[in-house]
Parts: C-alpha cells; structure tokens; sequence
C-alpha cells in the first residue's frame, strides 16, 4: 500500500497515524534535484518509519532534503523535524512569532507551571499532576535549528511559489502556504476546531494571545477570502470548499459559546473545569481545560 498520494504534479500528501481516527497530514513537493516538506509529525519510530518508506517509494534521498516548514509548534507538526534536520542538514523554517513562544512551549516547568494553573481552575489535582499531562517534550526530541520566515514572504515548495500568510488562534505563530497561480493553499491547522488560551498563571509567562478565540475567527475570514481549488488541510482529508468548510467551524464554536453562556447564567458556582468536562469530554483533559478558557476568555472580552 502506498504511503503518498499525489495531489497535483509533483506534491503529495503523507498522513501519518496518531491514532485509531485522527491523522497528522505532511506534504512533500520534489524538483530534478531536491524535495521539500511541510509538517514533520511526531518523532515516533513508527512516523519516522513511514518518512523512510515515501522517502524510498518516491525514490528520494534524504540528503536532498531542502526545505522544512513547519506551519506552528504543536508536537504533531514540529516533533521530527530534528529528525529530519539530522538525517539532511535541510533549513527548517517557522514563523518568527514562534521564536519566543517555541523554547517555552516544551520547558519542562511551564508544563508543571501549568498542571498548577489548571488546578486552580477546578482541575482535580490527581489528573493535573499526571506526568503525561501536557508533556510533549518526548515526542519532538530534538528540537530543529530554526531559521525564521515572515507573512507574506515568497517561499519555494518544490518547484511551487508559495506565500505565508499568518494565520494565528489555534496556534500563535501558525501560517498557511497560498499558492495563487495553481490556487493551492496548503491550511494546516487554520480551521482545525480547537483553540488554546495559555492564561498567564503559576509563572507562565509568554507572548500569547489574549483572546485567541476572537483572533482564530478573524483568520478564518482571512483564509475564506483565498479563492482556492485545493485545500490541503492538516488533518483530514483535501477538499474544495473552503467558504463551506469556515461556515461549518463557526457554527460549531457558536454553538458551544451559546452552551457556555446557558451553564454560566443557570450554575454560578461552576468551575472551568466543569464547564471543559460538558463540552469537550471526549478530548484530553488539558485539551478541553485550554480550549475551555478560550471561550470563556472570548465571552468576557465580547461583553465587556
């Protein structure tokens, strides 16, 4: 079974497993004497595993290895490409939003720092000290030599140009890649339903956003307004219909700003955390905790 799919001439599309559901997409572009990627997946055996059979079904060298973008810091797109770096000396790139926020982001106090500052928002002390909770350290070892790009920078993918737009709320220093003339867009995370407030507690102290969920809508918009054909997304599968797509993540997050709102006006002594384990009690605990704060963080701001 083949482990790349060609999207358009000479891009492919890598997803890598990150469980029984859930797929992390990278994308390689190749040239007559080179080959680019975007996003990295996890620093797993089994992810590195899978970059070394596309690396031989598309009969690449790692020593050709260019250019690494990765479109923001969340583990599931940094965490090999160290890696990857090691195997080919090949320039890695992120936005330069992310060079306060990336050495912070796997520093072993801010995770105890934060396990604290979840406690304090009604957290039971039992899961906030859990050693996995938010320890994403082990999975990006070791980190990437970072070289620093800005929006609307030019960038070659392959032999495609692409321009960055940045693309901030789910993550801080996250961008997209639009190529106007094939009208690829390569989304990343930018309409993934998943927003994360980091509030200044316990020590944490970092450039992120005040109101990140406000912030994420203002970059949907900015994605609709690209008129693309393909739209390569992070997760899940590529698609067309972008406005469509933007309309549907809305929804979703007016409906659980509107769920909020009803448990903050009936239950006056409810936790944060109550309120994460109502709405997102399928997702990890630290995951609900974040994206709760978000929208709570959302509601003050907008009323006041």
């Amino acid at each position: 079974m083949r482990k790349t799919e060609e999207i358009v001439p000479n891009l492919y599309k890598l997803s890598l497993k990150l469980d029984e559901h859930e797929y992390v997409n990278c994308y390689l572009s190749i040239t007559k004497d080179h080959w680019d990627v975007v996003d990295a997946g996890f620093n797993l055996p089994e992810h590195r595993e899978s970059w070394e059979q596309a690396a031989e079904e598309l009969n690449l060298e790692f020593t050709n290895l260019r250019y690494i973008y990765i479109t923001h810091s969340h583990p599931d797109h940094i965490g090999a490409a160290g890696w990857l770096q090691e195997k080919s000396s090949a320039t890695v790139y992120m936005l330069e939003k992310e060079k306060d926020i990336l050495p912070l982001f796997f520093s072993e106090h801010n995770q105890e720092a934060l396990s604290l500052g979840f406690q304090q928002y009604g957290m039971p002390k039992e899961i906030g000290e859990a050693r996995d909770l938010m320890d994403p350290g082990k999975l990006v070892q070791p980190l990437p030599r970072v070289s620093y790009i800005q929006e609307e920078d030019e960038v070659q993918v392959g032999d495609y140009t692409f321009t960055v737009k940045g693309t901030p709320g789910h993550a801080e220093g996250l961008y997209v890649l639009w190529n106007e003339k094939e009208r690829i867009l390569i989304t990343s995370d930018s309409q993934v339903p998943m927003v994360f407030y980091w509030p200044h507690l316990a020590g944490i102290h970092a450039p992120f956003d005040s109101n990140p969920l406000h912030t994420y809508f203002q970059s949907l918009e900015k994605v609709a307004a690209l008129d693309a054909i393909y739209v390569l997304p992070g997760h899940g599968e590529i698609f067309s219909d972008l406005k469509s797509k933007n309309e549907e993540v809305k929804h979703y997050y007016n409906n659980l700003i509107k769920k909020t709102k009803k448990q903050l006006s009936l239950e006056s002594s409810t936790s944060t955390w109550d309120i994460s384990q109502e709405l997102f009690s399928a997702y990890p605990p630290d995951f609900a905790m974040l994206n709760t704060l978000a929208i709570l963080e959302y509601i003050k701001q907008e009323t006041n």
